[in-house]
C-alpha cells in the first residue's frame, strides 16, 4: 500500500489525539494499567506513521513518546499508577522551563518549530512565547490539583479533555495579538518591519 506524500488534516487529528480517545476509552473498559499500556503502544505507532510518511521525526511528538514511555513503563512495573499521572506535571514543566530559558538566551523555541510555516515578526514570537510558557506552568498546577485532590476517573478525564480545552481556549485568547504581528506578504521582503511593535 501507497502511503500518502504528506499527512492530511484529517490524519494529523488522528495523529494527535487518537491517543488520548484510545487512552479514555480503554480506562473505562479495562482500568487505568490496561489504559496505560494501550496509550504507549499508540503513542508509539502515531509517531511511526509520521514518520513513514514525512521521514523526518518532530521533536514535540518524540518528547512526547519519550515521556509517555517512561512514565507509562515505571507505572507498570512497579504497578504505582502515580507515575502516570504525575507525567503532565513534569511534561508541562519542562516545557515551560525549556521555553523561558529560550526567551532568556534571546530565542523563541516556538519559532524554530512553527516559523517555516506560520509567518510573525520576532515580537510576536517572542510574546506567544512568553505566554505559551505561562500556560504550561499552569497546565502543570492544574494536573497536580486535580490528580492529588479528585478521584482517579476525574483526573483521567481531565487529563484526556482538559488540557485541550484549556490549549484551544488560549489560542483563541491570542488571535488578536498574533494578527497585529502577522507578517504579510509585502512586508515579507522587508525585514526591518518585522520588530516593530504594533499595539496588542
Amino acid at each position: 500500500m501507497k502511503l500518502p506524500e504528506k499527512i492530511s488534516p484529517q490524519l494529523r487529528l488522528t495523529l494527535d489525539f487518537g491517543p488520548i480517545v484510545v487512552f479514555l476509552a480503554t480506562y473505562w473498559f479495562a482500568g487505568i494499567y490496561w489504559a496505560t499500556g494501550v496509550i504507549m503502544v499508540v503513542a508509539t505507532l502515531a509517531v511511526l506513521v509520521n514518520y513513514l510518511i514525512e521521514r523526518k521525526l518532530a521533536p514535540v511528538p518524540v518528547f512526547t513518546l519519550t515521556m509517555v514511555m517512561i512514565f507509562g513503563g515505571l507505572t507498570l512495573y512497579l504497578q504505582d499508577s502515580t507515575f502516570i499521572k504525575v507525567r503532565p506535571t513534569i511534561y508541562y514543566t519542562i516545557v515551560g522551563v525549556i521555553l523561558l530559558g529560550g526567551l532568556m538566551a534571546g530565542q523563541s523555541f516556538l519559532q524554530l518549530l512553527l516559523g517555516a510555516a506560520i509567518k510573525f515578526k520576532d515580537e510576536g514570537w517572542r510574546i506567544l512565547t512568553f505566554r505559551y510558557a505561562a500556560l504550561s506552568f499552569l497546565l502543570a498546577v492544574m494536573n497536580e490539583i486535580v490528580w492529588r485532590n479528585f478521584e482517579e476517573g476525574t483526573w483521567v478525564v481531565y487529563n484526556a479533555v482538559g488540557d485541550t480545552v484549556l490549549l484551544f481556549a488560549f489560542l483563541l485568547s491570542q488571535i488578536v495579538m498574533l494578527r497585529n504581528h502577522l507578517i504579510l506578504e509585502d512586508e515579507a521582503g522587508d525585514p526591518g518591519d518585522r520588530d516593530k511593535d504594533p499595539s496588542i
